[in-house]
Parts: structure tokens; sequence; C-alpha cells
């Protein structure tokens, strides 16, 4: 989850070939989706949900992907037309 958000790609690249799990979640239940939502590195969060991990899974206070990135300023909520374009494309 450090990882997904420092965005150290090759990191993430090399857990997710030696069998990381995209869907494991910490005592929050946040996956490293959360944490690279939260960091702002679109090219991770391309990795992981092409590696199979949900935009749409929550936290235990009911959060996704795109509350975190939200909350950690990295996206405006203006202007989005969906949470795929809100999480993805405006970093």
């Amino acid at each position: 989850m450090r990882a997904a958000w420092k965005g150290d790609r090759d990191v993430v690249l090399t857990l997710l070939h030696y069998g990381a799990d995209v869907h494991r979640m910490n005592y929050n239940g946040a996956t490293a989706l959360f944490y690279a939502a939260a960091g702002g590195n679109p090219d991770i969060k391309r990795i992981l949900t092409k590696s199979g991990a949900s935009i749409k899974v929550k936290d235990k206070l009911g959060q996704t992907p795109l509350h975190w990135a939200v909350a950690a300023n990295q996206v405006s909520v203006e202007g989005c037309e969906s949470r795929v374009n809100c999480l993805f494309y405006p970093f």
C-alpha cells in the first residue's frame, strides 16, 4: 500500500507479478487503490484497476477510493461526469 501511495511503479509491478492481492484490505478496509488515489498517481491507479482492483469497494467508513482522492485534494468533484473520470483523468 505504501508503494501505491508513493507511486513506486516498479515495486507495485513486482508485487503484482509475485501474486500480491489487489483486493487485500488493511485494518480500515482500504486497498492499495485507496492509497494510489490519495497519492494522485494515475499510472499506479491504472495498473491496479487493470489487475482487478475495484473502484467501487468501500472502506469501513463507507468511503471509496474517489473519496480518498478528493480528501487528499487530488481531484475536484466539479465537472466529473462519472466516478471513473473523476478517479483517473483529472490528475
